[in-house]
Formats: structure tokens, sequence, C-alpha cells
């Protein structure tokens, strides 16, 4: 019957081997023979080992972005000391009775004392954000990388592609209004005049006859010569 380890005392064996190994270091192809010599599923170590690259890459791009916290705080703190020094030197040389710059200190202090709580207690689930969107963005940037490196010397870039998309996309556009503004224009100019409404003189109507006038009558001018003379006379 072969020998049978524990956990630990298997992990203690291979970090002596690895251990008494001139170079230290096991190749992805090894690891995966050596499991499957002991039993172990090739696939469960894979994954195991995606997931521990995974983890590495997100612990060094923490340390990366405390140490760049750090160093922020310090040059925030350097510039505070420096402006408040410039400040408070010429007054206490004058009157050290007016300390006037104690007020743009103390207002300072505030975002100093923030950023310095940032630093050296920041949150976890913030911290986790930045290194995650952190670790997208350099993905992208190996991404185009590799697209650069694999593109044929003579293409063009993908920039480039998206800014003559965007380029000619755009002139379309205005060809299609140019176009639009030519064909209105040009129908209204070959549009035919409408005919003019014809005038209407409207004459004078003449007066309405008087009410006092006498009706026409068929006497003679004698006869009624003498029937004005017969309503003169008494």
């Amino acid at each position: 019957m072969g020998k049978e380890y524990e956990r630990h005392e298997a992990e203690e064996i291979l970090r002596r081997a690895l251990a008494g190994d001139e170079t230290g270091q096991i190749s992805h192809e090894d690891l995966l023979a050596a499991a499957a010599e002991v039993g172990l599923d090739p696939a469960k170590v894979e994954l195991a080992a995606q997931e521990w690259q995974q983890a590495k890459r997100e612990q060094l791009q923490r340390n990366k972005i405390l140490k760049r916290r750090r160093s922020g705080f310090v040059r925030h703190l350097l510039s505070f000391a420096g402006v408040l020094t410039v400040l408070a030197l010429p007054t206490l040389l004058a009157d050290a009775s007016h300390l006037f710059f104690s007020i743009p200190g103390l207002l300072w202090s505030i975002p100093l004392i923030l950023h310095g709580i940032s630093t050296f207690l920041p949150s976890e689930a913030g911290l986790e954000r930045q290194v995650q969107r952190e670790l997208r963005l350099a993905e992208r940037r190996e991404e185009r990388r590799a697209a650069a490196k694999a593109r044929p010397s003579g293409q063009p870039q993908p920039s480039s592609l998206k800014v003559e998309h965007v380029v000619e996309r755009v002139l379309e556009l205005l060809a299609l209004l140019l176009r639009r503004l030519f064909d209105q224009l040009s129908s209204q100019g070959q549009r035919p005049n409408a005919p003019k409404p014809p005038r209407v003189r409207v004459e004078p109507q003449p007066p309405p006859p008087s009410a006092h006038r006498e009706p026409h009558s068929s006497r003679s001018p004698t006869e009624r010569q003498q029937q004005r003379n017969t309503k003169r006379d008494p």
C-alpha cells in the first residue's frame, strides 16, 4: 500500500522541493502533469491557477493604489506645511498678536484630515471597486496593444477608422441636408404664378327719388299752368 499524505504535508513537501530547485519555479505544463499524476482533475487545477493569477493581479493593483494614495497624501501634507509657513513667517516677524494665518490653516486642515483617513483607513468596498476598474482598464490596454501588434503595418489604427467613419457620416448628413434644401428651392422657383383675381369696379348707385316730388302727369304744360294759377287765387 502506497504512502498517503495530508494536505498540509503535501504542500510542505512541494514547498521544500521547489526550495531545493535552483530556479524555484515550475512551468504550467509541469504543474498540470504533476496534478494528473497525483489524481487531481486538470480542469480544476487550471481553474485554480487562473484564480491565483487573478488574486495576484488584484493584490498587486491594490498595493499600487495604496502606494499612490500615500504619495498623494505626503505631497498634500508638504504643500500644507509650505503654504502655512509662508503665511506665518511675515506675521510672526511683524506682530505675533495677529495670527490671521490660522484661519486658512484651520480651513485647509479639514480636507487634509479627510485625505489622511481615506489613505490610511480606506473603505474596502471603495478600494475594491477602484481595483476592479483599473484592472479592466489595464486589460483593455493590453488588448489594444495585442491588436496593434497583430495588425499589418499598412492597415490604419482602429481610432483612425472610427474618426474616418464619423467624418464620413457627417459629410453624408450634410450632403443630404443640402440636397433637400436645393430641391425645396427648385420647387419654389418652378411653381407657376397664381392668376390674380379680376378687379371689380363698383359704380355708385343713384340716389332714390324724393318723396315730395309730384308723380309724372300726362297733362300738357298749359293745363298745369292754369292749375297753379287757380291755386294762387283765393
